[in-house]
């Protein structure tokens, strides 16, 4: 199928946000089904529902049929959050953008399964069981209804989904948790929705102290928004709600080969770009027909990687000003060189493999895992991958290397997963904090070390390694978080998501992708915060 031209028309309908994917990697429960069953009203009333849609078994086979899939949302907006009528009323536009992205894809390739929102409701009283559907070209199965886990499929391929359960269950009056977990960098949708209850009155009256060191300070600051406390996060457990992206891993093997030791390298202060260059120049091998048989540089995320570089040469993509407002900071010295720097790697010396459109997310760490690649930039999801790959070379683990402009190494840190309360039970939002509070207590005689050590020990043959894993997660001067993380636009939007991939493959230039972007990028996230401002930081967040 021919991407390009897919895409380009896709372009001129409403979608918010989509993504190529492998099918796969799309994950299955018998637990969604279960949830169908036992809890929705439309169980056996329809044709688009279970049973009529076939045991998850088979809905798994006849999905993983099919070569690729396209995943898109749609965003409406309602004068009033609150009007349940309302906000239903958004679904029609979706399904008819869901008919009109599926006839476009029948263009390139006839045999299109589609998949929506919730049961069909095309008809009042669906002919299910006694006769054939009356409308199978419109009637679309839910997703979930195949059992396929609609979150983490979001997740995987940074898909925003907050239009779905969460805010119709708290419009319904009985939401999905009385406290939810959400990846931080989601939760000003929700609050921007209305379904977040402020944590102001229940902090007054426990006496929580959210300063403490057990409580993410990050979460607590950023979404202190527009004078009020919205989520809450934890440090307890090791540290375990937080991401350290800006962590880079080596094949040992390798290095050894070409004499290099990236770690020595930090500890001499010799971690830099300039030496990341000479180093994938050489570990690049080609074959007799000049195909690269051995990279480099492995990059999956070029946008990840570009804020990366940034934040390792002093500065930031995306930065909060003196009234709290989020801010674009693309063309500033410190931040071209980021761009440049990416496009040498990737355009000029031409020694990364990066994920092309056809490419499963995550097959550059598998690769790595394979021993084809030389350094794999990503964050601490590398060790996992490494681990349950049954990678057999040993890894080691360096920040990211510094730019010319860097007083120091500092490795972005993703905010994590935050709490936060519907509004729904607003009245009792005390006790739920309280209960949050208990639960997150350390446990007696147990240090935070030992939990780390726990968590992470067996995934690393190297004491080295792990010593530097764990400092990136406990020493602040390792953290640096940029704020366009935050602002959760980098890989949901595609102006954000496709530009540092164009960059590293050659297709613009880094002076006009930044003199191109800069303003489009300054009006996606003023309409995305809408006026919100981040009140618990300032001046550059």
């Amino acid at each position: 199928m021919d991407k390009q031209a897919v895409e380009a028309q896709l372009c001129q309908l409403p979608i918010s946000q989509y993504a190529w994917i492998d099918p796969q990697t799309i994950e299955f429960s018998d637990r969604i089904r279960y949830v169908c069953e036992h809890e929705c009203p439309m169980y056996g009333t329809s044709w688009a529902c279970p049973p009529a849609v076939g045991t998850v078994a088979a809905c798994r086979e006849r999905i993983l049929s099919y070569p690729g899939a396209l995943v898109f949302t749609t965003l409406s907006e309602v004068d009033d959050i609150a009007d349940l009528s309302a906000a239903l009323a958004t679904r029609a536009p979706h399904e008819a953008v869901t008919r009109q992205v599926r006839d476009i894809l029948r263009r390139f390739s006839p045999d299109v399964l589609t998949l929506s929102t919730e049961s069909c409701a095309i008809c009042e009283h669906c002919a299910y069981p006694d006769a054939p559907c009356r409308h199978p070209e419109r009637m679309f199965p839910c997703v979930e209804s195949y059992g396929i886990v609609a979150t983490a499929l979001a997740e995987q391929n940074g898909i925003e989904f907050y239009n779905g359960n969460i805010v119709t269950s708290v419009l319904n009056g009985s939401p999905v948790g009385h406290i939810i977990s959400i990846n931080g960098n989601a939760n000003y949708n929700f609050i921007r929705s209305g379904i977040v209850a402020s944590l102001d009155a229940a902090i007054k009256q426990t006496g929580i102290d959210m300063t403490d060191a057990r409580y993410n300070q990050t979460i607590r600051q950023y979404y202190h928004v527009n004078g009020s406390q919205y989520v809450f996060g934890y440090t307890t457990f090791g540290d375990t709600t937080r991401d350290v992206s800006g962590l880079w891993a080596y094949n040992k093997r390798i290095m050894n080969a070409i004499k290099v030791d990236p770690y020595a390298l930090y500890q001499s202060g010799d971690w830099t770009w300039q030496k990341v260059s000479e180093i994938a120049k050489a570990a690049t091998v080609r074959n007799s027909s000049g195909t690269v048989t051995q990279y480099g540089l492995g990059i999956s995320g070029a946008m990840s990687v570009l804020i990366q570089l940034s934040l390792a040469n002093g500065g930031r993509l995306g930065t909060v000003d003196s009234s709290g407002s989020p801010k674009i900071t693309l063309d500033t010295p410190n931040n071209r060189e980021a761009f440049e720097q990416l496009y040498q790697w990737g355009s000029v010396d031409k020694t990364v493999l990066g994920n092309a459109d056809d490419m499963a997310w995550n097959a550059i760490d598998k690769e790595f895992a394979k021993g084809n690649i030389a350094i794999l930039a990503g964050g601490a999801a590398l060790v996992n991958i490494c681990y349950e790959q049954g990678m057999k070379d040993e890894i080691g683990i360096v920040p990211v290397p510094k730019g010319p402009r860097a007083t120091g190494y500092g490795s972005q840190m993703n905010i994590g997963y935050g709490y936060f309360i519907p509004v729904t039970y607003q009245k009792d939002a005390a006790k739920y904090l309280m209960l949050m509070d208990e639960l997150y207590m350390p446990y007696e005689g147990v240090s935070q070390d030992t939990l780390f050590k726990e968590r992470w020990i067996s995934r690393f043959t190297d004491a080295n390694a792990y010593k530097l894993f764990k400092s990136m997660y406990t020493d602040t001067a390792h953290q640096v978080t940029d704020m366009l993380s935050l602002f959760d636009v980098s890989w949901g939007d595609p102006a954000f998501s496709t530009v540092a991939g164009n960059v590293m493959r050659g297709t613009i230039t880094p002076g006009n992708a930044i003199d191109t972007y800069a303003d489009t990028y300054q009006t996606v996230v003023n309409d995305k915060f809408d006026g919100y401002k981040i009140t618990g930081i300032k001046n550059g967040g």
